[in-house]
């Protein structure tokens, strides 16, 4: 697997993936995977971040070993690892998506997150634009449910959000737009595997 970023060319549909990989596991596999079939997506770009501005940068390995892990995690072309935010030096995911919007008009992005980052996401810097720009798939993660359905972003967009039969019309959707997505639930965490190193 070459480190090229990835191309998208009009009317893609592409999830946007982004996280620390601290180490990259299976959990993050099953949700890409999923998206890939319960959205339609053509590709899932996993975002690698060199710092979450949420957690703390002593808790980081290096950046190439956190890709390294992805790189061994990726199973399938359709999964591709973008080094996007480190080119860029990029800290915070609005900026991700303004300017992978901006260079690839016309492709279909959805941003993909796990329950448990959709649970904080009134967290994270200009979140409600983040809501605003681009659709969101949500993907159950274990003990996740409750907090994310009862967030402060599903309450104040709940009028927006899909059934999860019509999770595939998300990609062509105008935000504000989300959909929760029910999945067997796969236990892996990054944290759990630092623990057992």
């Amino acid at each position: 697997m070459a480190d090229v970023e990835p191309i998208a060319e009009a009317n893609m549909r592409i999830g946007l993936f982004g996280g620390s990989f601290n180490p990259a596991h299976s959990g993050h596999l099953h949700i890409s995977k999923t998206a890939l079939e319960r959205l339609k997506l053509d590709r899932v770009w996993w975002l690698l971040s060199p710092q979450n501005p949420l957690k703390q940068a002593k808790d980081y390995a290096p950046y190439g070993d956190r890709a390294q892990s992805a790189r061994k995690v990726i199973d399938t072309p359709k999964i591709e690892l973008s080094f996007f935010e480190q080119e860029q030096n990029i800290t915070y995911s609005m900026d991700t998506i303004r300017q992978l919007l901006e260079r690839h008009a016309g492709v279909k992005f959805v941003w993909l997150m796990g329950a448990d980052a959709f649970a904080g996401l009134d967290l994270w810097k200009d979140w409600r634009m983040i809501v605003e720009t681009i659709p969101i798939a949500v993907f159950n993660r274990p003990d996740f449910a409750k907090a994310a359905l009862g967030s402060k972003a599903a309450q104040l967009y709940a009028e927006f959000k899909l059934d999860e039969e019509d999770a595939a019309l998300l990609p062509g959707k105008t935000a504000p737009a989300w959909c929760f997505i029910n999945q067997p639930l796969d236990y892996a965490t990054s944290t759990q595997i630092r623990a057992q190193k």
